[in-house]
């Protein structure tokens, strides 16, 4: 129990702070690409990750671990589509900076 909720805080930690990296670097362009590449991997890892730490919690429970599994999956497909969607219409609205 307490293994996998200081896995799940630390996963959120490393990805907040990689976001904030990856921020700063770019300089808050949200519509640039490497911007949107950047945290769209970010959160993609994060969801797996989080998905990963939460079917290992669950592994004796094969029926929950594998729809857990399944889901995780699916939620990053559907967050990478999402956020595709997201980058192309800031692009075309001409936002350049979220400051």
């Amino acid at each position: 129990m307490y293994a996998t909720l200081i896995a799940a805080v630390a996963v959120m930690v490393v990805s907040s702070a990689a976001l904030m990296v990856v921020g700063t670097a770019y300089k808050w362009q949200v519509a640039s690409r490497g911007y949107g590449l950047w945290t769209r991997a970010i959160g993609v890892l994060t969801v797996l990750a989080l998905t990963g730490i939460t079917v290992w919690s669950r592994r004796a429970d094969a029926v929950v671990a594998v729809f857990v599994g399944v889901g995780g999956i699916l939620l990053a497909g559907a967050y990478v589509w999402l956020h595709m969607r997201l980058t192309d219409n800031l692009r075309k609205a001409g936002v350049e900076s979220s400051l």
